[in-house]
């Protein structure tokens, strides 16, 4: 695939390909955020140790950090002006 370069001084921000998965009758947690969604019990949302575990865990990177479609750093465009002297 041929990556087009950005202009100049564009900055390229940094990302990870998505990460998703799931966990049937899912293990119970001390609450559900951030890259885990629970479901299939009364109380969606947080589920405390101890309590009845979701029917289904799901897990999902992109709920917290950027995704796409390429591992990548930070990157920004730039062009370097090299002067010789004679």
């Amino acid at each position: 695939m041929a990556h087009v370069s950005g202009g100049l001084g564009q900055v390229q921000g940094d990302a990870i390909r998505n990460i998703t998965g799931h966990i049937q009758n899912g293990a119970a947690v001390d609450n559900t955020g951030g890259v885990f969604i629970a479901s299939g019990f009364s109380r969606e949302g947080t589920v405390m140790r101890g309590g009845n575990p979701p029917a289904m865990l799901y897990f999902d990177a992109s709920r917290v950090v950027p995704v796409a479609g390429e591992n990548r750093p930070v990157n920004q465009a730039v062009r370097y002006l090299i002067r010789a002297a004679m």
